[in-house]
């Protein structure tokens, strides 16, 4: 235990990061050191003296990595690779159209429900968050309109709105191949894509 020194863990911390771990990583590492002094001192009072030097190096800040979004045209093309007339590609429309609109995270899109969705004047969805935490997030008569016939379409009256081919609840792996597949296609028409990672978090 007296190996664990603020001066230590300092030439440590800068020791890992020299060698090509990331600010990430280094705060990681120094959670894991403190989260064992913690119990130790927890377990041993007389460790005390070693926690509190150690539990106040400050957690590095990096820099924020640039995150790309879609603009109209960029969804519009994706959209436009759907191929029509199939009741899968009315699917992946709704399904994508649904992830712009609300934004959704993937899981909040796996989880959502029919009953989730409200029409009538002020169009909304209830989306359930980390955590359990809700909140409303309001969407154009437009796309209430295309949720609605979905539901109608496809008989969906309870439960998960978007299924796989086998009517199990998708995955946020299936909705990430559902992207992948279609913006491949649109960047061979829109050049701005091809320097863009698209995700759901993208949409």
């Amino acid at each position: 235990m007296s190996d664990f020194t603020k001066e230590r863990v300092l030439s440590w911390l800068s020791n890992i990061e020299a060698n090509g771990c990331t600010i990430s990583t280094r705060n990681q590492r120094l959670a894991g050191i403190r989260s064992f002094l913690a119990f130790a001192a927890d377990e041993e009072p007389v460790y005390m003296d070693i926690f509190i030097p150690i539990g106040k190096i400050h957690v590095k800040k990096g820099n924020k990595p640039s995150k790309d979004f879609l603009n109209q045209e960029e969804f519009q093309e994706i959209s436009k690779s759907i191929p029509s007339g199939s009741e899968l590609s009315i699917k992946h429309y709704v399904l994508l159209s649904t992830l712009y609109e609300t934004g959704a995270r993937v899981q909040e899109i796996c989880d959502m429900k029919q009953e989730d969705i409200s029409y009538g004047k002020n169009c909304s969805v209830k989306i359930y968050g980390k955590g359990r935490k809700t909140r409303i997030v309001y969407i154009s008569s437009d796309m209430a309109s295309i949720l609605k016939e979905y539901c109608t379409g496809f008989s969906v009256k309870e439960g998960n709105l978007f299924r796989n081919r086998y009517g199990e609840t998708l995955t946020d792996s299936g909705i990430d191949y559902i992207i992948k597949k279609y913006t491949a296609i649109a960047r061979e028409r829109l050049p701005s894509l091809k320097y863009k990672k698209v995700s759901a978090h993208t949409f």
